[in-house]
């Protein structure tokens, strides 16, 4: 499952911090346009006054769908619909609440802690070698939550 994921498309870090007009990789941006988009889930469906989801479309994303090795990533992880759900065995630095997450490859990451109303997000100028967040997400993010408790 890995090599049919991994070789599908080979990018290279050169490839994906190419500048514009690069040819793979996700958009570029930083990590205000994250946090923008996905707090309205954070909010309970709100964001700017306007209600563009429903508490009970939010509550669908803790629908466990999986909890174990993905084949892909290489890491246990718990999953409900589109985003990955906290599990302190994947990833320690994100509390074991009502929190869903996701990240991308060079170590960004984006947490969405419904409990809180809470958004994080980190979008790294320079790539790290990881997929699910970095030494630099953790740090910022365990410093947050010291700070909101």
């Amino acid at each position: 499952m890995l090599c049919r994921s991994a070789l599908n498309a080979i990018l290279s870090q050169p490839l994906v911090v190419a500048p514009r007009g690069h040819r793979g990789g996700d958009p570029h941006g930083n990590a205000r346009s994250p946090a923008q988009v996905l707090s309205d889930i954070s909010r309970g469906g709100e964001a700017g006054g306007i209600r563009l989801l429903e508490r009970t479309t939010i509550d669908l994303i803790f629908d466990e769908q999986s909890d174990g090795m993905d084949l892909v990533l290489g890491m246990p992880l718990r999953r409900g619909i589109g985003y990955a759900l906290s599990k302190r065995a994947a990833v320690p630095w994100i509390p074991d609440e009502r929190i869903y997450f996701w990240g991308g490859w060079g170590g960004s990451v984006i947490i969405m802690d419904v409990g809180r109303r809470m958004t994080i997000s980190y979008v790294m100028n320079k790539m790290a070698s990881s997929i699910i967040g970095s030494d630099r997400s953790a740090r910022y993010t365990r410093a947050i939550y010291q700070a909101f408790g």
